[in-house]
């Protein structure tokens, strides 16, 4: 969101433009990655809206391999707009609890980005390997699984 300045404690201003993109940390994380030259993987499920196309342009210029994501017709994509605004009413806020609650959320996204999804997720999934896609039988039925193999074909797989 932008606006003609920076609102002062306390200050509601009138925003006069905003940006929206495709985000979350996991795909600007492999967006990142891709740039900086690495062969880079994404494996997610987002929708077939204006969200999830303009992520797949955005993966398609980066040259991330997303052939393993899958684009529902039934869902839509995720978006994490609202979290900033939280942020940003919450944070900036002269209301002290309200300071206090945007300081809590803010710190347990940043261990959750920071601690959780950058270590103890791929950690965890690295010890695990092929344990990884296990569910069990009663599972399968309700939710059938996809195959799952180290060698990546096609480009999009379309949920069933």
């Amino acid at each position: 969101f932008f606006g003609k300045k920076i609102p002062v404690e306390g200050e509601t201003i009138l925003g006069n433009n905003f940006v929206i993109g495709p985000g979350g940390k996991g795909s600007n994380q492999a967006v990142a990655a891709a740039k900086a030259g690495v062969k880079t993987y994404f494996i997610s499920k987002i929708g077939d809206d204006q969200f999830g196309q303009m992520a797949t342009k955005i993966y398609d210029e980066a040259k991330v391999d997303y052939s393993n994501v899958i684009v529902s017709k039934e869902h839509s994509t995720g978006a994490a707009a609202i979290m900033v605004v939280v942020f940003s009413a919450f944070g900036l806020s002269s209301i002290i609890i309200l300071k206090q609650i945007g300081f809590g959320l803010a710190l347990a996204i940043l261990l959750d980005a920071t601690i959780v999804r950058a270590l103890v997720v791929p950690a965890t999934m690295r010890l695990m390997g092929e344990a990884n896609w296990w569910s069990p039988k009663w599972m399968d039925k309700l939710f059938p699984t996809k195959s799952h193999s180290s060698k990546i074909e096609g480009k999009h797989k379309e949920a069933e």
